[in-house]
């Protein structure tokens, strides 16, 4: 059964990576939930959008969404509609959200929400080349099916 897996963690932890690699191996069971934000992207990053961010938002639009929270200086902002739209199509929507009180919020509306909180002492560039430990322990949990 589909649920909203939430991913959290400190910057730099590897929650964009950990999402790449589900999303690489889970593809057709998982979806990213695009966020808004007020944040510009990254040097690191493409221009207009990323698999789990719209960048560049006006502090209305992210306003406008159900789940808001501010992290690092900028606002950022999930849409109950992107995550019900996925759900409706038995898929698991996945989001990175970096606020407490908005991964509460969300469960408060999705009870079966799964929480995978990513703590690494590596960043994204050591871990490049090999796959981290965990995820080679979340493919043995989770064998990809048809």
């Amino acid at each position: 059964m589909p649920r909203p897996i939430i991913v959290s963690g400190a910057s730099g932890a590897g929650k964009t990576f950990l999402l790449q690699h589900v999303n690489r191996l889970y593809g057709a069971s998982v979806k990213s939930i695009q966020k808004l934000t007020t944040r510009p992207n990254r040097v690191t990053e493409p221009k207009n959008e990323s698999l789990d961010l719209i960048f560049s938002c006006s502090d209305g639009e992210v306003q406008s969404c159900d789940y808001i929270y501010h992290y690092c200086d900028h606002n950022y902002g999930i849409k109950k509609t992107d995550i019900d739209i996925v759900l409706a199509k038995e898929i698991s929507p996945i989001v990175i959200v970096a606020d407490c009180a908005a991964i509460d919020s969300i469960k408060n509306d999705y009870e079966n929400a799964l929480v995978l909180f990513v703590q690494s002492v590596l960043s994204g560039d050591d871990l490049r080349g090999k796959p981290p430990a965990l995820l080679v322990r979340l493919e043995k949990a989770m064998p990809c099916s048809a």
